[in-house]
């Protein structure tokens, strides 16, 4: 049997397969399935700073409506509705998490400012997560903001939350940036620990009978994941830090393909949306066995195998084989 053994932006991982985040990790029982099942970790699902803010809002609205009104109300409080902290009660979450498992609790932080990346950042660690992973999804549609912009404020706020914390860190970024191997490997040197690869943009859909925007997530497909691959193949030789596959895992298959193109690790979310808890172990179970048949005695050895500059087969990533790409259609068709 192989020794499936790998690593997470630094953290040490039973194998290379690791829950994403999603609704999982909402739920006690189902994490304890799917750690039973073989799962080497799980990332929680995301903590939008402006969830906490609109919440510390409104409870501050409720705390100050009406004050003013009459000179009696000066000692007068409007009784609020019962309202809790979100992001304290994302931290009971990773301190539940954290008493339920053995295997690495990571949370997942979407911010928008320096100040609420450091601080939401800085509490996680206090409740004892494992890592934090830094979500970089944001829609930037003002004209006047540059691509250039973007980055250097995405960097700028890497270095403060390294700055604050002693947590291992992975960037989960898109693959739309501009230069993404210059913006990845200015990442790098901001001090954090690895990158996943990438961020699936919400894809919202038109409904033109009831006129309305129709915001349901899509499942991916293992179709999906052909764009992780080529850039982890690009970048990994590149990059000296650990790389996280992510969209598109549903085989042990897809596994090994990422761990080829130079991938530390793969998480997965809808093929357990789709099958249960009992994916993780199909999974491993079929990755033992597709390594023990091609004679791969660890995950390292198969590491960055097909990575670009790795044999001749590196070539495929490059301009030049665009149009072998095109010809094999038209050999098909004619």
């Amino acid at each position: 049997m192989a020794d499936l053994s790998t690593h997470f932006a630094g953290l040490k991982l039973k194998n290379p397969l690791v829950v994403g985040a999603s609704p999982f990790s909402r739920n006690l029982e189902l994490s304890r399935l799917l750690e039973d099942q073989g799962a080497a970790g799980i990332v929680m699902y995301s903590l939008f700073e402006e969830e906490v803010t609109n919440e510390q809002l409104a409870t501050d609205h409720f705390l100050n409506v009406g004050t003013e009104s009459q000179p009696e109300a000066q000692t007068y409080l409007v009784e609020p509705p019962v309202m809790e902290d979100k992001a304290e009660r994302y931290m009971d979450q990773i301190r539940a998490l954290k008493s339920a498992l053995s295997i690495p609790v990571i949370a997942s932080l979407n911010g928008f400012s320096k100040s609420g990346w450091v601080s939401l950042a800085s509490r996680m660690e206090a409740a004892g997560a494992d890592a934090v992973e830094l979500n970089l999804y944001s829609v930037v549609t003002d004209p006047d903001v540059s691509s250039e912009q973007v980055v250097q404020g995405y960097l700028e706020m890497m270095r403060q939350v390294r700055s604050h914390t002693k947590l291992p860190l992975a960037i989960k970024i898109s693959s739309h940036f501009k230069d993404l191997p210059r913006v990845l490997k200015l990442a790098s040197e901001t001090g954090v620990d690895g990158f996943v690869l990438f961020n699936r943009f919400l894809q919202p859909d038109i409904d033109i009978e009831k006129m309305t925007v129709n915001l349901k997530a899509r499942l991916s497909t293992s179709d999906d994941l052909a764009q992780s691959i080529v850039w982890t193949a690009i970048v990994s030789p590149e990059i000296d830090k650990d790389i996280v596959v992510c969209s598109g895992v549903h085989t042990a298959q897809d596994v090994v393909k990422a761990v080829m193109a130079g991938g530390c690790a793969v998480t997965m979310v809808s093929e357990l949306i789709k099958h249960g808890p009992r994916a993780v172990g199909k999974v491993l179970s079929d990755l033992n066995a597709w390594m023990d048949m091609h004679n791969y005695p660890d995950i390292n050895s198969m590491r960055g195998a097909m990575a670009r500059g790795r044999g001749e087969h590196s070539i495929a990533y490059e301009r030049r084989n665009y149009m072998q790409a095109l010809q094999s259609y038209n050999e098909n068709l004619l």
